[in-house]
């Protein structure tokens, strides 16, 4: 009997400096939701564009936070102007904006060009993104409040080798109320 309490003692005695203390602190958050930066038509979205039947197709996201386009350059250099908009719609705030190509363009010739160009509502161009990196711009900006920047699309494709055929590229359009870090 004596065996048995010395071996229950010694469980009890083994659990207790194992065990563990668990202390939990609240953390609320509240989360409301804004959208101070959307996209937005250029003037030539949508307008006739090469080929028999093609369009330069802009669709916008339902909330205007995402756009596709769609494009259909030809050999040489084609230029598309004011396709769309990233429009500031706060109107108390200013945005610095960049840029992230994800998914570059691959498999292009060498000497081939695809560049997304970004200017002020004014016309000033303020970058090149080149499609065929995977990389992250610097911000730009400040984008005022109610003010927009206007992109166009640049492409060079040398003759000599077969016109690319549904080939696609992902950007990010990344934006802060600051520019004193870079974006994760």
């Amino acid at each position: 009997m004596k065996k048995l309490y010395l071996l229950i003692a010694l469980a009890v005695a083994a659990a207790a400096v194992n065990a563990a203390v668990f202390a939990y602190y609240p953390i609320t958050v509240n989360i409301t939701g804004v959208r101070p930066v959307v996209f937005d038509y250029g003037s030539n979205a949508n307008q006739p564009d090469l080929g028999t039947g093609n369009n330069i197709a802009v669709t916008l996201g339902s909330n205007r936070t995402s756009v596709t386009i769609e494009i259909h350059p030809t050999y040489q250099y084609t230029y598309y102007h004011n396709i769309t908009l990233v429009r500031n719609i706060d109107t108390g705030k200013a945005y610095y904006v960049a840029f992230r190509v994800t998914q570059p363009i691959t498999g292009w010739p060498p000497g081939s060009v695809a560049k997304m160009i970004v200017y002020t509502s004014g016309g000033t161009k303020v970058i090149e993104v080149d499609l065929k990196q995977q990389y992250t711009t610097g911000w730009i900006g400040p984008l005022s409040a109610g003010d927009y920047y206007r992109i166009d699309f640049y492409i060079y494709y040398p003759e000599g080798y077969p016109l690319p055929n549904n080939t696609q590229v992902e950007v990010q359009l990344i934006y802060s109320p600051q520019n004193t870090e870079a974006p994760p």
